[in-house]
């Protein structure tokens, strides 16, 4: 029963092969734009919320997906045959713009302000000096005055304007024309801890090398996937060209199945077994021997036969699964069987020639 199962459903199954794979093509597309795109939002540096993470997500691996289908042809040796058809080589190519991505995001959101990890020990050493030098004086070594010098020395150019103590830290104001500024320095020694720049976000973007060159970096790259993009691959067209099948003729198999008498032939009466049995015994009609060893002569049961189908040529009879079937070919191309004595139906088989 299994087999004759399986060839019931063959023809379904082949008509559906093609959304299958374009399906299951679409599920690992958006799988891969999640992937590279919080590979790629690794690079982003400071806070994200959430709104803003699943943007960046989307976007940049939306990109990647992009740029891994229009770069995935320029790696050797994984380009082609069953790797294509796995797309290793887009998953590959993926990986790299992500990189790629990561680092530039991460030029373009940098502080410049920021403390550097270089420039921690240096610094503690000379806290750990002040500190010394504060217990044994218990007095500020920075005065208002000083901090506005400190601070002009910051920020060549920009005038203080007031230094105002906060804890343990002098905040300075600066103005230089018509652009201001604000530099936080410690009480103590002097130590510069930030500087604010207070301008538009895009005269504060490209006035940072750094971050326009990671901006060059995610455009240069974007635009070279645009201009080498030629669509994506088609998983279902390279398997089955693979296979030396054409999608066209997939569609005309599955045609073909469904027409075919053996499974196109309705409800089996009660107690007949399945006509899809003889698909199995193909082999066995083609061997002389076989046929010479099966053959059945019953005057009744030809006529029984002929009355339904026709001239009958040749009777074989067989037992499948305790089960006695005689089988009637005519002479017309057409063939009736019979279980256990009960005739199930006739079958016209010229489609099949």
């Amino acid at each position: 029963m299994a087999i004759e199962s399986l060839l019931s459903t063959l023809p379904g199954i082949i008509q559906m092969l093609p959304v299958m794979l374009e399906a299951s093509q679409l599920f690992f597309y958006i799988f891969f734009i999640w992937f590279f795109g919080s590979m790629s939002m690794k690079g982003f540096r400071g806070k994200r919320p959430f709104f803003l993470r699943i943007a960046g997500t989307l976007l940049t691996g939306s990109l990647c997906l992009l740029a891994s289908a229009s770069f995935a042809g320029f790696l050797p040796f994984i380009s082609s045959g069953i790797f294509s058809v796995l797309q290793i080589d887009m998953i590959v190519a993926g990986i790299l713009v992500s990189l790629l991505f990561a680092a530039a995001i991460s030029m373009m959101t940098h502080d410049k302000s920021a403390w550097r990890p270089e420039e921690t020990v240096e610094i503690l050493r000379r806290k750990v000096s002040v500190l010394e030098e504060m217990l044994r004086t218990n007095a500020r070594h920075l005065t208002e005055a000083g901090a506005k010098k400190a601070a002009e020395e910051a920020l060549k150019g920009y005038k203080a304007l007031s230094a105002k103590l906060v804890g343990n830290d002098y905040d300075v104001k600066m103005k230089k024309g018509d652009r201001d500024a604000e530099v936080i320095l410690d009480a103590w020694d002097g130590e510069i801890k930030k500087k604010i720049m207070h301008e538009s976000c895009i005269v504060s973007f490209f006035s940072d090398p750094k971050k326009v060159a990671g901006l060059l970096v995610f455009v240069a790259v974007t635009a070279a996937a645009v201009a080498f993009f030629e669509g994506f691959p088609n998983p279902a067209e390279q398997m089955t060209s693979m296979l030396g099948i054409d999608m066209n003729e997939l569609g005309n198999m599955a045609g073909s199945l469904s027409q075919n008498p053996l499974i196109n032939s309705g409800s089996v009466p009660e107690g007949c077994v399945s006509p899809l049995i003889f698909a199995g015994y193909t082999s066995q009609f083609q061997d002389n021997q076989f046929v010479l060893d099966h053959i059945y002569s019953d005057e009744g049961t030809k006529k029984l036969i002929e009355s339904k189908c026709g001239p009958v040529r040749m009777m074989l009879k067989i037992n499948h699964e305790g089960k006695d079937v005689v089988i009637g070919f005519t002479t017309d191309a057409k063939f009736a069987y019979l279980t256990d004595g009960r005739f199930c139906m006739c079958i016209d088989t010229s489609s099949m020639q």
